[in-house]
């Protein structure tokens, strides 16, 4: 059994707007509730494609920053990512658009933005995806 946590801390936001789950998808369309808004993602994939070489789509003529892609073992691939700054409200479309995944599942969520973007992630640097069993320091932002 496998089990991924991301945990993220945003500064400087007005809350959590939209979100989309999508089943069986490797991209999705959120439709942003507030301008300058940012929009962490994740997507799965549990056929364990090979994402080292990976395109995804702008947003507000930005590509995301990516926080981990990785593989466990050949038994799933991940890949976490952002847009700081999605521009005015309403639909975008996020993910990945290449390679295609096998057996791929996306969750994206708004972070509300205020003018200027969509807050500040909190100390980037400090990102750490391990897995489980050897997860121990309380700074710990992703788990797999």
């Amino acid at each position: 059994m496998r089990i991924g946590l991301v945990l993220s801390a945003w500064r400087g936001s007005d809350g959590i707007g939209a979100n989309v789950l999508s089943a069986a998808a490797q991209s999705g369309a959120i439709t942003t509730t507030q301008d300058n808004s940012a929009i962490e993602l994740i997507i799965v994939d549990w056929a364990a494609t090979d994402v080292t070489s990976r395109t995804w789509p702008n947003v507000n003529g930005a590509q995301p920053t990516e926080v981990t892609v990785g593989t466990d073992g050949g038994v799933y691939t991940w890949a976490v990512a952002y847009y700081a700054d999605a521009g005015a409200a309403g639909s975008k479309t996020v993910g990945l658009s290449t390679p295609t995944l096998g057996t791929p599942d996306i969750i994206a969520v708004e972070i509300k933005g205020t003018t200027g973007g969509g807050g500040e992630v909190v100390d980037d640097s400090q990102s750490d995806y391990v897995p489980l069993d050897q997860a121990s320091e309380p700074r710990t932002v992703g788990v797999w």
